[in-house]
């Protein structure tokens, strides 16, 4: 075959064309509730015949003694259960082409199962006896325990983990439930009563919420409510909710961290919560800010001045709060000049010096961001699942959408003068002071 006539065809010497997007929905949930209050969200979408089940528990690290006990509470369910004892569940999901994952959140624990349409209904009664019976035997409690001891050993020798874990500390305030600091000691002491009482306590129908997607017919919505809808309702879970207590200093706090080669520097400074009219707009300020590749912070600080490798801001609205954090690594040398264009950064942008160009390319990335969300049935409920933990607005997408049409030099100029308060914020460097 010849080929030269078809690598010389004229379209193929023309870029295509850039367009906006435009007109992208979040696609809505179907909701039931089951005899025992349980409520289940449906969202029937895509063409594989393949579903997930994602199970929600109310509390998570907030509400256990210790952080690392809803986290030992959650991966040890996947050890075994009374029916299906020892690797039983493992053989089970397994045999049968399925994969599970459980975590630990703020406020809840999750447990996702992916399985096949036909093999569904084999793998879903494992599902609910590692919740209801989980096996949590004392020689598999003994491992985990220590794996999680070590990995925080590992953990507490990086200088980005070690800032994060002190700027918490300090902005949170001694009491919060989210600034417990463990040290491996700590992990080495929690029995594993601590853990078994802990799950026990909150597996009933009224801390449960389900959310079931992919190619969802009849038989799989009726394999969920055979399954869950026998749970008993039990007492709901009473959420530990606290707003930071902490004390706001624009003094530089500095950890010495043993053998560091290099520092890290985090920036936290107070914002708004999720509820508030401006949240939104400023979400895409903080992303003008140093949100992606092409942001302000890593256009200057990486990129014409080599300073550090990588810098991110974000925006995090969580319990009734916020706060803009905003991290990097670098020389120990370049501490003080890395944290002075910080500074001067949050200041720039109140000057209100966008170019057309920058807000072009903001809102491509945004958007862009935005429409990732409905790749798959997967990531659709991926929204509406961190919707759940975040308490998150019903119409939060909506309001994304109506905040980037609204976006302009002013609207962001606005949030700088509003938000970048950097005389008020907290800053932490962990490594080795020069």
């Amino acid at each position: 075959m010849d080929y030269t006539e078809i690598i010389n065809e004229p379209w193929r010497k023309q870029a295509p064309g850039i367009r906006e997007l435009s007109g992208i929905e979040l696609p809505p949930l179907q909701q039931m509730r089951l005899p025992n209050g349980i409520t289940l969200n449906v969202l029937d979408r895509g063409d594989a015949e393949v579903c997930r089940l994602g199970v929600f528990i109310a509390g998570g690290a907030a509400e256990s003694p210790s952080q690392t006990v809803a986290s030992l509470a959650a991966a040890l369910i996947r050890e075994g259960s009374s029916a299906y004892p020892g690797s039983g569940l493992a053989d089970l999901f397994e045999r049968n082409g399925a994969w599970i994952d459980t975590s630990a959140h703020g406020h809840y624990t999750s447990l996702h199962i992916y399985s096949l349409n036909n093999r569904f209904a084999e793998v879903l009664p494992g599902v609910t006896d590692m919740l209801l019976n989980p096996e949590l035997s004392d020689d598999i409690f003994s491992i985990f325990r220590e794996n999680k001891a070590r990995a925080l050993e590992t953990e507490l020798c990086k200088v980005a983990s070690v800032a994060m874990r002190e700027s918490d500390r300090i902005y949170l305030g001694p009491v919060h439930p989210m600034a417990r600091l463990e040290q491996p000691d700590d992990i080495r002491r929690i029995a594993s009563d601590e853990v078994r009482k802990f799950h026990a306590s909150r597996c009933h129908a009224s801390n449960i919420t389900l959310f079931l997607t992919g190619r969802i017919d009849t038989g799989a919505v009726d394999t969920v409510v055979k399954a869950f809808g026998g749970i008993s309702e039990g007492a709901p879970c009473s959420m530990d909710i606290r707003l930071p207590q902490g004390v706001w200093t624009p003094e530089v706090k500095y950890i010495e961290v043993t053998g560091a080669t290099q520092a890290a520097v985090r920036m936290t400074i107070p914002a708004i919560s999720r509820k508030h009219d401006d949240y939104e707009m400023l979400r895409i300020a903080v992303c003008a800010l140093g949100g992606y590749f092409g942001s302000r912070l890593n256009a200057n600080i990486r990129e014409a001045k080599g300073l550090t490798y990588g810098i991110t801001s974000s925006l995090v609205g969580i319990d009734g709060y916020g706060v803009i954090n905003i991290a990097c690594q670098c020389d120990d040398r370049y501490v003080d000049a890395v944290i002075s264009e910080i500074r001067q950064e949050l200041n720039r942008m109140k000057s209100g010096d966008y170019t057309a160009d920058e807000i072009a390319r903001l809102k491509r990335f945004y958007m862009t961001s935005l429409s990732g969300i409905l790749d798959s049935p997967f990531s659709v409920m991926d929204f509406y699942e961190s919707a759940h933990i975040a308490d998150i607005p019903s119409d939060y997408f909506a309001q994304q959408l109506r905040a980037l049409e609204m976006l302009s030099v002013e609207s962001l100029r606005e949030m700088a003068h509003k938000y970048f308060q950097s005389d008020i914020s907290l800053t932490v460097v962990a490594g080795h002071k020069q």
